[in-house]
């Protein structure tokens, strides 16, 4: 674990700092930088500070181009459950993010696989400058579930049962969740110039040990990072307690 930079924060105050003064860094470094954000409870802290202070004035906050790192099938593009909408209200709308710098996935295609080999071809043809990413207590990394290739590209996925149920309370209900999603796939995720992993809670604890201490496999979607360079870990007390760096 040389090459990762573990940054364990006392408290969600603190979390949202240096969450922020990561990201402000970064953008002062790089110059209209292609950014994967997550959705979740995790970065809500994050995006709250980030838009705190471009209201402020830190105006450069906005220079980044945004691509979507998942999304569920079959939505419309104006469902507030989506994660480009939910996204959208969190943080993209509040910095005035223009509707050219969001590659994001058209979840109503008619052909859904003829939109991954679209988003993938973009990708492709682009670098990933920063990939900020969360992870889920079976580690899945985006909708890369467990037994997910490590050189998967961008592609539609069903979804497993833990990760329907986890989101069922979203959803207001079970069966309201949808099955299927389309995701980036690992292979697309290892290209990132530069990772950051937002994690807090003890409910992550165990799957960050895994993650980190245990031998890199795909039943563990979220030990591709353990090789991946230039990855930061933000986390807090609670998350980073079975981690001993």
């Amino acid at each position: 674990m040389n090459n990762i930079n573990f940054v364990r924060v006392d408290n969600i105050d603190d979390f949202a700092i240096v969450s922020a003064d990561f990201f402000s860094d970064f953008l002062k470094k790089n110059d209209n930088p292609l950014v994967i954000l997550p959705t979740g409870f995790t970065p809500l802290p994050f995006y709250k500070e980030i838009v705190k202070r471009y209201k402020s004035g830190e105006k450069y906050l906005n220079k980044f181009r945004y691509l979507a790192l998942d999304e569920y099938v079959g939505l419309a593009d104006d469902d507030y459950r989506s994660f480009s909408s939910w996204l959208g209200k969190e943080i993209l709308n509040p910095l005035s993010i223009d509707s050219k710098d969001r590659i994001i996935f058209n979840s109503n295609a008619d052909d859904i696989d003829k939109e991954c080999k679209r988003i993938d071809d973009i990708v492709s043809e682009n670098v990933i400058d920063l990939a900020i990413v969360g992870i889920g207590e079976n580690g899945h990394i985006g909708f890369n579930e467990p037994k997910s290739s490590f050189s998967s590209r961008t592609r539609k996925v069903l979804l497993h049962e833990k990760t329907i149920k986890a989101n069922a309370e979203y959803w207001g209900g079970i069966d309201e969740v949808p099955k299927e999603a389309v995701t980036l796939g690992l292979g697309n995720l290892k290209e990132a110039k530069n990772t950051l992993l937002l994690v807090s809670g003890k409910r992550k604890a165990e799957i960050l040990r895994k993650s980190f201490c245990a031998p890199v496999s795909e039943d563990i979607p979220s030990s591709y990072l353990q090789n991946q360079p230039n990855l930061t870990v933000i986390g807090d007390e609670d998350a980073l307690a079975e981690i001993i760096f």
